[in-house]
Order: structure tokens, then C-alpha cells, then sequence
């Protein structure tokens, strides 16, 4: 049985079918790309306060 008995307007799913794939691979690029935007700044942020942070977590260790 061929598709466009079983989906009356064939054509249209095989369209429809490949703007999900496209679009779900764009969304895929996109997160990466907010991923790899945070992780960057998080990254600058750690090398920004690590001094400051190393420093706090030193003078507690000391009190201690």
C-alpha cells in the first residue's frame, strides 16, 4: 500500500515530514550553542572571583 493511499495528501507529509527534520536539527544547534555561551561564561566568571573565592575559603580554613 503506498503512502498516498495511506496519507491522502502524500506530498504534503513528505513536506511536512522534512521541515520537522530541518527545524528539530536547528533547535539541536541552537542549545549547543546556549550551552557553550554559558559554560564561556562561567568559565569568566570562575577565573574572574577564583582568587577571591580561594582566598575566603583559606581564611576559613584557618579559623577552623
Amino acid at each position: 500500500m503506498s503512502r498516498s493511499r495511506l496519507f491522502p495528501g502524500g506530498a504534503t507529509y513528505d513536506r511536512l515530514v522534512n521541515e520537522w527534520r530541518c527545524a528539530s536539527g536547528q533547535g539541536m544547534i541552537e542549545y549547543g550553542l546556549l550551552i557553550f555561551l554559558a559554560s564561556v561564561i562561567v568559565i569568566a566568571i570562575l577565573i574572574i572571583l577564583g582568587p577571591q573565592t580561594g582566598s575566603i575559603f583559606s581564611t576559613v580554613s584557618n579559623t577552623i
